[in-house]
């Protein structure tokens, strides 16, 4: 139901309203990106060695080209490789707010496909799993502006974590290094890596009763509150 209800209202928005998305993450880059990679323009998703700053450079004028409804005010950059470029190209095919709506399915799908990866690797329940997701802003924040965080950062840590849970390291490495497409989560693997080789030495409980875990409850608490104050600071008060 909650998905049905959120994509209905982001086609709504998307098509009553196409202007207001106009600054959004993924229409200033990664469409930009994608339009330019596709059209043979690569050497302009970055600046040239002459540019003295990334306002007026190449991708900028290219998506205040693309993006009329973009302020002019407004500076887009790419600080992604060519790769994530390469495959946003054929979401540029359509319209900006048309495509902002193909990615927003295709995130929901990826978060959808990481709550039952978790499942898999946990007792919980993918749909308790989901819903608890859909109370974490940062979640709907990405949703909403067609960030990318769910699809190269959230997936494959799902995906690797339950391989890496079920004994199959070398093909949880693998999908972990797609992290690369989003290099700010590849810590993560590495601390769930190191927080399990600790588990047996610094919590022996065998109960899986919530009220016997006092210790890994509160550790993890303090994990979450800590990403979650995090992802916060960087989506709300980065700057210009």
């Amino acid at each position: 139901v909650w998905a049905l209800a959120f994509t209905l209202l982001m086609v709504d928005t998307n098509l009553a309203d196409p202007k207001s998305f106009g600054e959004s993450d993924y229409i200033m880059t990664f469409y930009v990106a994608g339009y330019l990679m596709a059209s043979g323009q690569a050497e302009s998703l970055y600046p040239s060695p002459n540019d003295s700053s990334f306002t007026h450079s190449r991708f900028d004028e290219a998506a205040h080209r693309l993006v009329p409804a973009l302020p002019e005010q407004s500076t887009a950059i790419f600080a992604y490789t060519p790769l994530v470029a390469w495959i946003f190209a054929p979401l540029s095919k359509v319209s900006p707010n048309i495509s902002l709506l193909f990615w927003q399915i295709i995130s929901m799908l990826g978060l959808l496909l990481s709550a039952a990866f978790l499942s898999r690797a946990s007792n919980a329940r993918a749909s308790d799993i989901l819903f608890l997701s859909s109370l974490f802003l940062p979640v709907i924040t990405t949703l909403w502006s067609g960030q990318v965080s769910l699809v190269f950062g959230l997936l494959p840590l799902s995906a690797g974590y339950f391989f890496f849970k079920k004994d199959r390291p070398f093909l949880a490495g693998l999908i972990w290094s797609l992290l690369c497409l989003k290099p700010q989560f590849v810590f993560v693997p590495a601390l769930v890596i190191f927080a399990l080789i600790l588990a047996p030495y610094t919590d022996r409980n065998p109960s899986n009763k919530p009220e016997d875990r006092k210790f890994a409850i509160s550790l993890m608490t303090i994990f979450l509150m800590f990403w979650a104050v995090l992802v916060i600071i960087g989506s709300f008060f980065r700057g210009p």
